[in-house]
C-alpha cells in the first residue's frame, strides 16, 4: 500500500470518528433514534418534536444538518393545503456509523472515572487566563 493510499486511509478513519462523535449529540442521537423506530415510512418534524421532546424549528435545523452530512434523507414530501409534510429516514451511512460507534463502545468499555480538584486557581494577567489545579479529592 503507497503512503498516498495510507494516509488517505488514515484520513478517512478520522472522519469517521469525528462522524460518530458528531452523531452523538444528544437531541441528534434522539433524532436519530426516532426515525429508525420509525421504520421505512420515517418521521417527520412534527412527529419528532412531540416524540424527544424539543421544539420543532430545533428538530428541523438538526435534520438540516444531518441531511447536509448524509445523514438523513428526505423521502416523501406532501402537501396539504398551506402545510408541508416532509419525511426522514436514516441514510445507510448513518446506520452504518452508528453499528461502529457501538462496536467501539463495547470494545473500549466505560470509560474511566476522573478524579476531581478540590481546589482550582484562576490568575489572569493581561488577556490570558491561567488555570491551575490545587489537590485532588481523596
Amino acid at each position: 500500500m503507497g503512503p498516498n493510499m495510507m494516509s488517505r486511509n488514515l484520513r478517512s478513519g478520522k472522519d469517521v470518528l469525528r462522524d460518530i462523535d458528531w452523531i452523538e449529540h444528544p437531541i441528534r442521537r434522539k433524532i436519530i433514534s426516532y426515525i429508525i423506530e420509525s421504520g421505512e415510512n420515517g418521521s417527520s418534524i412534527s412527529e419528532l418534536s412531540s416524540n424527544i421532546g424539543s421544539l420543532p424549528s430545533l428538530c428541523a435545523y438538526h435534520l438540516g444538518l444531518m441531511r447536509d452530512r448524509g445523514l438523513v434523507e428526505n423521502v416523501v414530501c406532501r402537501k396539504e393545503g398551506r402545510r408541508d409534510y416532509s419525511f426522514y429516514i436514516p441514510t445507510p451511512r448513518c446506520l452504518h456509523l452508528i453499528a461502529i460507534g457501538e462496536e467501539l463502545s463495547r470494545e473500549g468499555g466505560p470509560e474511566p472515572a476522573r478524579e476531581l480538584p478540590n481546589k482550582i486557581v484562576i490568575v489572569s494577567w493581561g488577556n490570558l487566563p491561567r488555570c491551575f489545579v490545587h489537590g485532588r479529592l481523596g
